[in-house]
């Protein structure tokens, strides 16, 4: 059977795949049922029905209300167990420092911000970061940490989540932003300039809107 470990970091079997893609579906709100996840990915109602019920025994969907029914028997809705992770958010700004922790489906359940300013290296800023996250983490619930995305007010190389030559950041040309967090969360970490993480969080709150819209006709 699929293991939790093997769906959050995608080991691409046909059965994973699938799986992704429907928990996915019902993330967004692309697909809300059974009938409907069949016809948008185009697999039988035997391989829905196996998938959907892994994903719903791993913990990632829930069985919802009923659905408006078409004529027959009204079809279960299902909801996507945002509760089930938490996404670490680290915004380094010229002069402060956020932070916060998400759901799965980006809405802040937490945040915290303090005054600093990112000249003083990225070892003290990234271990101020950290005490943050560690201050907020404490006082909720023993959720794992599926994901951490850091914003820098400077040039990243995508592959490496390392700055390249930002002009406000002495010290930190090169430096593994990006291991510091992957070591201490044990999660997939993402370092990108500030500017491409907001456009990519305006465009992720588009679709949710479009989805809702839809929900609501």
């Amino acid at each position: 059977m699929t293991r939790e470990s093997t769906l959050r970091f995608g080991a691409q079997t046909d059965e994973v795949t699938s799986l992704l893609r429907i928990v996915n579906l019902v993330r967004t709100g692309e697909a809300a049922t059974r009938p409907e996840i069949g016809r948008v990915t185009g697999l039988g109602r035997g391989v829905v029905t196996q998938r959907v019920d892994q994903a719903i025994e791993m913990g990632f969907l829930a069985d919802g209300e009923f659905g408006p029914s078409s004529g027959g028997r009204a079809p279960r809705t299902l909801r996507f167990r945002s509760e089930q992770g938490r996404i670490i958010v680290c915004a380094l700004g010229a002069l402060h420092i956020r932070v916060g922790i998400a759901s799965l489906d980006g809405d802040i359940v937490d945040h915290a911000h303090a005054t600093w300013d990112i000249a003083r290296g990225p070892a003290e800023t990234i271990e101020k970061a950290l005490e943050m996250l560690d201050e907020i983490l404490a006082h909720h619930a023993d959720v794992p940490v599926w994901g951490v995305a850091v914003g820098i007010p400077g040039p990243v190389d995508f592959g490496s989540g390392r700055p390249v030559a930002p002009p406000i950041m002495p010290g930190w040309n090169g430096f593994d932003v990006r291991r510091r967090f992957e070591q201490r969360f044990e999660a997939p970490t993402w370092v990108d300039n500030d500017v491409n993480l907001l456009a990519f969080s305006e465009r992720a709150r588009g679709w949710r809107r479009r989805a809702r819209r839809r929900g609501t006709r």
